[in-house]
């Protein structure tokens, strides 16, 4: 960014491989704009030089962190509840190939043995 000039293209894959955030994207802009750069993204056909351009990228730019926190939240779940069934498993002391085999294990799903 330090290099970019007037007239220069920042050329990005997709909005959300350029900031981390809404604010990080915006403050990213207003500094081309400040040095007579201009932004073009692959993936999405943006023209930061009008009105509804900007707009569009404000969208885009929030879209992207939306989906972002999304898939934290889901993925975050996901390991949450893989937590809860191996702590439950080894609380019953069902977790060895032997252990399952036991009498009182008997009839409780540990995750090697749902997998088979």
């Amino acid at each position: 960014m330090a290099t970019l000039g007037r007239g220069d293209v920042l050329v990005v894959v997709r909005i959300d491989r350029l900031a981390r955030s809404l604010s990080h994207l915006l403050e990213v802009i207003e500094t081309l704009e400040a040095k007579g750069a201009h932004f073009r993204s692959l993936g999405d056909p943006i023209d930061t030089t009008s009105a509804q351009g900007k707009f569009t990228l404000q969208i885009l730019g929030a879209t992207a962190v939306f989906e972002r926190a999304l898939i934290r939240e889901r993925t975050l779940a996901v390991l949450a509840t893989a937590r809860k069934k191996a702590a439950s498993a080894a609380i019953r002391g069902c977790g060895t190939a032997t252990q399952r085999r036991s009498p009182r294990c008997a009839g409780h799903a540990t995750a090697a043995t749902s997998a088979s």
